[in-house]
């Protein structure tokens, strides 16, 4: 787990932190509170990241933050399956993620989760198009991509790879999609903002929903 220099600790270099939180109920997210909340340009209808949970009254209180991130203002706090253990996204500048956990499935599954919250679209798009899928999403248009990708051997790849992981290889690679499936279960109960870019294309692209077209991952995708 990356660790910060000693003299980059501090409120200028650190700017916010997302507490993440274990699981201590069948609770797929819980209170999430952003600095993108109420901004102009929210498609009606959608949640902007922002509000109290009542269920978070029920879970435990949470033990103050680490030294390093006291004196950091506290953006979010999230509830997600399968954790260990408190674990923390530092958001620097330019707002990159940094994870800190204390271990690593329950790194893996912070950071599938923080990767998917900041560029789903990018993720998905990524997959569909090494496994030769893209025409699910974009129809008969891209069956010709299809075709090359799949020729490619990627597939085959992807499958040679999964089946020869370590168990603890494999271990994280799953804790990693899992935290990518957490996040489209937060959205699909619209208690986070789906991507933007789905926002805006769903209907083009023939779906009811902005959850029609999120997919859950598995090992293979990641």
């Amino acid at each position: 787990m990356p660790r910060p220099p000693s003299d980059t600790i501090g409120a200028c270099a650190f700017r916010r932190f997302t507490l993440v939180c274990r699981t201590f109920v069948a609770l797929a997210l819980a209170s999430v509170t952003a600095l993108s909340s109420g901004c102009d340009g929210d498609t009606p209808g959608t949640p902007t990241d922002a509000g109290v949970d009542a269920a978070a009254d029920a879970l435990p209180p949470l033990p103050p933050p680490p030294a390093p991130f006291e004196a950091l203002p506290e953006t979010g706090r999230f509830t997600i399956p399968g954790l260990a253990d408190e674990a923390y996204v530092v958001r620097t500048e330019a707002d990159v993620p940094h994870v800190y956990a204390k271990n690593r499935l329950d790194l893996m599954r912070v950071f599938g989760f923080a990767m998917a919250r900041d560029r789903f679209f990018q993720m998905d798009l990524t997959r569909r198009l090494s496994q030769g899928r893209i025409s699910e999403l974009l129809g008969d248009v891209a069956l010709d991509t299809d075709l090359e990708n799949r020729m490619t051997g990627g597939g085959f790849l992807a499958d040679r790879f999964t089946a020869e992981l370590q168990p603890d290889e494999a271990a994280e690679i799953d804790a990693f999609a899992e935290g990518i499936n957490a996040y489209i279960a937060a959205v699909g109960e619209r208690r986070l903002r789906a991507p933007r870019e789905l926002q805006l294309a769903y209907r083009l692209l023939g779906a009811s929903a902005v959850t029609d077209l999120m997919v859950p991952w598995t090992r293979r995708d990641v």
